[in-house]
């Protein structure tokens, strides 16, 4: 084992050895893996939409046919159904599309949470979380959020949520995944 490899096992080690017992270690594995956009294992072959999906007793979690097989873990793990999802996103073929209204108060505010949806459209389609500036542009002019004299400005308000630049594009970070998540779940908490 290489000394990077080393180190890097060490501090998780470490970090893992915090949680509370094997189901949170394993969720943690998990979180990593789908961020990363791996599969659940080296040995496993990869996830395809068409595999069923094992789910912890109650738990929900959308099957949706033509995403990846990280974007389907994702919607698992946070509980997202399919009348969610199909609230924001138009999907055919492989390819997402984001729908729908801008979410939030304020173009300001419309404007970031139009970038978290980006990066949900990428994880859907490709397995991570990683967009060009081009395409949430054009998702903020499409939802009626854009603003061209206040967006270079907003694009240094996204905190922890994304990471990147307009030049290099950008990626959804845990916290972003979160937040972009949680976006999604307030229609879906009030139809129950």
């Amino acid at each position: 084992m290489s000394k990077s490899i080393a180190a890097v096992v060490s501090k998780m080690v470490g970090d893992l050895a915090s949680l509370k017992d094997d189901e949170e270690r394993e969720r943690a594995f998990a979180g990593a893996r789908a961020v990363l956009g791996m599969t659940s294992s080296m040995n496993a072959p990869p996830d395809t939409d068409s595999q069923t999906h094992e789910q912890p007793p109650g738990a929900q979690g959308a099957k949706v046919d033509g995403i990846s097989g990280a974007g389907s873990a994702w919607l698992r793990r946070r509980g997202l159904s399919k009348e969610s999802i199909d609230e924001y996103f138009h999907i055919e073929e492989g390819k997402v599309k984001l729908t729908g209204d801008a979410i939030g108060s304020g173009k300001r505010q419309q404007t970031i949470n139009t970038y978290l949806l980006s990066g949900v459209v990428a994880l859907l389609e490709s397995g991570k979380p990683d967009f060009t500036d081009d395409m949430a542009r054009e998702n903020c002019k499409n939802l009626g959020c854009y603003d061209a004299a206040n967006h270079s400005m907003t694009l240094t308000q996204f905190g922890n949520q994304i990471t990147g630049s307009k030049k290099t594009g950008w990626k959804l970070t845990a916290p972003g995944l979160n937040a972009a998540a949680a976006l999604l779940k307030p229609k879906q908490q009030e139809n129950k």
